[in-house]
């Protein structure tokens, strides 16, 4: 009788351990798809970091030429 609920016991444990693995494999997936798809953002605030820095130095440009 024991073994028959040690056997229930780990057959459960052993499916939900595999629905588990489903849905963290599927939440995986979901989350490179959001990397791959924010990425654009990251480059686009380089690149307005950069054109603040060259605009930045162009107003120094301006007045160090005393415009």
């Amino acid at each position: 009788m024991v073994v028959v609920v040690v056997v229930l016991v780990v057959s459960v444990l052993l499916v939900l351990a595999f629905r588990i693995n489903a849905q963290a494999r599927a939440a995986a997936r979901e989350l490179e798809a959001i990397r791959s798809t924010t990425k654009p953002l990251v480059e686009l605030r380089r690149t307005n970091d950069t054109l603040q820095s060259i605009l930045r130095g162009a107003r120094t440009a301006r007045q160090a030429l005393g415009g």
